[in-house]
């Protein structure tokens, strides 16, 4: 490349940018899908709605560089100078709005809700959060930290760690790793969120449980029982989230069975622990994998990645915010206030 001739460099850099723009116009769903992830663009703590709309803008300026990119290739001459694209307004909620709009509502400033109770009241002494589990709590514990701290004061520490479960302590052993956790009396508080890698047979002395079987079912549902006694023992209440549906064939008809084993695990600690559905929050009927949700303010989103098992930023957000309004403030210092007064405007 003759690096003296300054329209060849331009029009090999335009040929370049073109093929890269191309390749990026034949998956736009995955370019999105990228940008959601890589910049969060959908995830404006200004307002959802005008980061729609900087979507919006950028493909439309990504379209216009085709143009410019095409025109210099072709023709040697750069593109006529324009004005520079405006983002288009946001629109309103009522454009957005559907008839039938989930329970779970995507808030900018994330409103504390009434949830369903049970709910779990924070002590007014208590200063960490304990957060725990696979891949699907990884994505979804930094919103979590994120609205304790704004809204609660709260700090919290995350030890969730990917390719973990309960079917293989010998690679990771989370019932010990909590017990040792619960023990250092730093934590009063703690929430869960596991299954995406325990769908498989249990090993154990010699033999193989089949998954779903009910030797399979009563072996995992010690193993989530242990972590429940043990969060009992040292005063530590659990927020346990279900797994939710997978699109997954080989997971999407074992989760169901994973989740009615925690259920029962958690129905015989009624005092300290407390389950929470998920499909509501990820699904369109509750209970069939959607790729995509409609929400109120932004309309249609993608809430899962391309895996069929974890999370966009905006479903990673919708799963963070079902999991805080499960938690309650403590009780005011002074008679008179309320629930209200721990809201945001």
């Amino acid at each position: 490349m003759d690096s003296n001739n300054p329209m060849l460099i331009g029009r090999q850099l335009a040929a370049l940018s073109l093929l890269a723009l191309l390749t990026l116009a034949f998956n736009f769903e995955a370019f999105t899908g990228y940008l959601q992830q890589k910049h969060q663009i959908t995830l404006s703590d200004a307002n959802p709605q005008t980061s729609i709309s900087t979507l919006e803008h950028f493909k439309n300026q990504s379209n216009q560089r085709m143009i410019d990119a095409m025109q210099l290739l072709l023709t040697g001459a750069p593109p006529r100078t324009q004005a520079p694209l405006a983002a288009p307004p946001p629109a309103s909620v009522e454009q957005c709005a559907t008839p039938a709009a989930p329970q779970t509502q995507l808030t900018p400033s994330l409103t504390v809700q009434t949830p369903p109770r049970p709910a779990i009241t924070l002590a007014a002494s208590e200063k960490k959060i304990l957060l725990a589990g696979d891949s699907l709590m990884q994505g979804v514990a930094p919103h979590v930290q994120t609205y304790l701290r704004k809204q609660f004061n709260r700090l919290s520490t995350d030890l969730s760690k990917q390719s973990t479960g309960l079917l293989y302590p010998h690679r990771f052993n989370w019932p010990e790793t909590l017990q040792a956790a619960f023990a250092t009396g730093d934590y009063q508080t703690a929430v869960i969120f596991l299954g995406a890698n325990d769908t498989w047979d249990i090993h154990q002395q010699g033999r193989s449980l089949r998954f779903g079987s009910d030797e399979w079912k009563t072996a995992y549902g010690q193993r989530v029982a242990s972590i429940l006694q043990a969060a009992k023992t040292h005063g530590v209440s659990i927020l346990w989230l279900a797994a939710p549906p997978m699109g997954r064939e080989d997971l999407k008809n074992r989760i169901p069975i994973l989740n009615e084993v925690y259920a029962q695990a958690i129905a015989q600690f009624p005092e300290t622990a407390v389950f929470i559905p998920t499909g509501n929050t990820l699904t369109v009927d509750g209970s069939t994998y959607s790729p995509f949700m409609t929400l109120p303010q932004t309309g249609e989103v993608r809430v899962r990645t391309q895996d069929g098992v974890h999370f966009t930023p905006i479903g990673q957000r919708l799963l963070a915010q079902l999991t805080f309004n499960h938690l309650k403030p403590p009780a005011p210092p002074h008679t008179g206030s309320s629930q209200a007064d721990y809201e945001t405007p």
